[in-house]
C-alpha cells in the first residue's frame, strides 16, 4: 500500500512540469510598442499596445509571426489613438479590445476578419462610421454600445449573430439593414438609437427579443418583407410596415 502512494505521488509529481508548459504559450512577448502572446498554431495575439500614436497601422507580423487576434483589453482606454487600420491576416477582435478609445474616429477593419468580440467598440464616442468586411459571422454584445457620433454602419449578408446591445445608445445612427442571414435581433440591439428612423428586417428573422428598439423615439416606420414574423411584429408593436425597401 505504501509504494503504491508513492507511486501515485511520483506520477504527480512528474505531471507538473507538463502543466507549466502548457501555461507557456500565453507568457507575454514583446514586439516596439506592443505586447503579444503565441497562440497554439504560432500565430501572435496581441495583449496590449504601448505606443501613444495618433494614426496607428498595426503590424502583419511581430517578430516574424503573424498576427491573427486583437486580444482582450489591447487598446484599452488609449486617449491618443483617432484613427487605426488593422492588418490582413487579423481574424479576431476580442472582447474589449479597444473600448474607450475617445478620440477614435476612424477604423478600417481587414477582409479577412469573421468575429468582433463583446464591448470591442464600446464608448469609442469620436467613432463616425464603421464598415464591416464581407467575412465576418458575429458581432458580440455591447460591440459598439455609446458610440454615439456613429452615423453609418455597413453589415454584410455573411453576419449571422448580432449581440444583446450591439449598437444600444447609438444615438446619431440614422438606419440601419438586418443583413439576410440573421435570425435573432437580441434584447436592447438598438435601445436608445434615438436618430434611428430607417430599419429593414429581412424574412430571416424570427425573433425580436424584449427592447430591442426601445426609446428609438424616431422610428415609425419599418421595411420588412410581405408574411414575415418581422411584418406581424411590427403590427403588434404599433409601427407602419414598409415592403422590401432595404434603402437607407
Amino acid at each position: 500500500m505504501k509504494n503504491t502512494m508513492i507511486l501515485l505521488l511520483i506520477l504527480l509529481l512528474a505531471s507538473l512540469p507538463v502543466c507549466a508548459l502548457a501555461e507557456a504559450g500565453n507568457i507575454p512577448h514583446t514586439g516596439g510598442d506592443y505586447d503579444y502572446i503565441l497562440l497554439e498554431d504560432g500565430m501572435a495575439e496581441i495583449t496590449r499596445y504601448r505606443g501613444r500614436a495618433e494614426s496607428l497601422e498595426i503590424p502583419q507580423e511581430l517578430d516574424g509571426y503573424p498576427v491573427t487576434s486583437i486580444g482582450y483589453q489591447a487598446f484599452f482606454y488609449n486617449s491618443s489613438l483617432a484613427e487605426v487600420m488593422i492588418p490582413e491576416g487579423v481574424t479576431s477582435i476580442g472582447n474589449n479590445a479597444f473600448p474607450f478609445c475617445s478620440r477614435l474616429e476612424k477604423v478600417v477593419l481587414p477582409e479577412s476578419l469573421l468575429s468582433i468580440g463583446e464591448s470591442a467598440f464600446s464608448y469609442c464616442t469620436a467613432l463616425q462610421g464603421i464598415e464591416i468586411p464581407d467575412g465576418v459571422t458575429s458581432i458580440g454584445d455591447c460591440a459598439f454600445s455609446f458610440c454615439s457620433a456613429l452615423t453609418a454602419v455597413t453589415l454584410p449578408e455573411s453576419v449571422t449573430v448580432i449581440g444583446s446591445a450591439a449598437f444600444s445608445n447609438c444615438e446619431a445612427l440614422p438606419a440601419i439593414v438586418i443583413p439576410g442571414g440573421v435570425s435573432t435581433i437580441d434584447v436592447n440591439t438598438f435601445n436608445n438609437c434615438e436618430k434611428l428612423s430607417s430599419v429593414y428586417i429581412p424574412a430571416s428573422v424570427t425573433a425580436i427579443e424584449f427592447r430591442a428598439f426601445r426609446g428609438c423615439s424616431s422610428l415609425d416606420e419599418i421595411s420588412v418583407e410581405r408574411g414575415s414574423f418581422a411584418e406581424e411584429w411590427c403590427r403588434k408593436e404599433g409601427y407602419v410596415c414598409r415592403y422590401g425597401d432595404k434603402e437607407s
